[in-house]
């Protein structure tokens, strides 16, 4: 079973593209779904 990772997130937000930068270089990007959390 494949795991799913959720970032909740906001546009700018230096700490979420931190936390997308380090998904990317272990490469986990594939199973990354990214919800902006301002529009709900």
């Amino acid at each position: 079973m494949e795991k799913e990772l959720i970032l909740y997130s906001t546009e700018g937000c230096h700490l979420c593209e931190m936390a997308l930068e380090l998904i990317s270089i272990i490469g986990l990007t594939e199973q990354l779904q990214v919800v902006d959390i301002a529009f709900r």
